[in-house]
């Protein structure tokens, strides 16, 4: 697996998630013109051509980062691409339209419900919101 941020701020989960996992990564640029009207720019990847990639992202709403990241890795080459994204807004349908460009799976967090939630984050938070509570309580604050 090659696990690819879109763009520069992905690269603080991408890069944990590389390291915690031993998968290689790359970050794209991406350069905006405006919401909807994006362009992905890859490193090069060519010594990744057999792997299969998987897009990792905070949140999809209007699918264009991922879109064009999935235009970008097919445009190099890669053949099998994946998708992960912690939440999944997906206005307009856009779901469907990231699997009609090239991607066998996707799967986000269930903090937004949708019928591609395959990670449940009920766990983190449960530990976050005790430890939270724990430590508002020993500095005198209300629970």
């Amino acid at each position: 697996m090659l696990l690819i941020g879109p763009d520069a701020e992905s690269e603080q989960w991408v890069s944990e998630i590389a390291e915690q996992s031993s998968h290689p990564f790359v970050i794209g640029t991406k350069k905006r013109y405006g919401d909807r009207n994006v362009e992905i720019f890859l490193p090069d990847i060519d010594q990744y051509i057999s792997h299969t990639a998987v897009i990792i992202d905070d949140v999809i709403s209007s699918g264009h980062t991922v879109l064009e990241c999935i235009n970008t890795l097919k445009s190099k080459g890669i053949a099998h691409i994946l998708c992960a994204a912690i939440h999944g807004i997906f206005a307009e349908g856009v779901d469907m339209d990231l699997m009609s460009a090239g991607l066998e799976s996707l799967v986000t967090t269930n903090t937004i419900v949708h019928h591609t939630n395959g990670i449940d984050m009920a766990p983190l938070l449960v530990t976050a919101v005790e430890a939270f509570l724990s430590e508002t309580t020993i500095q005198g604050g209300q629970p």
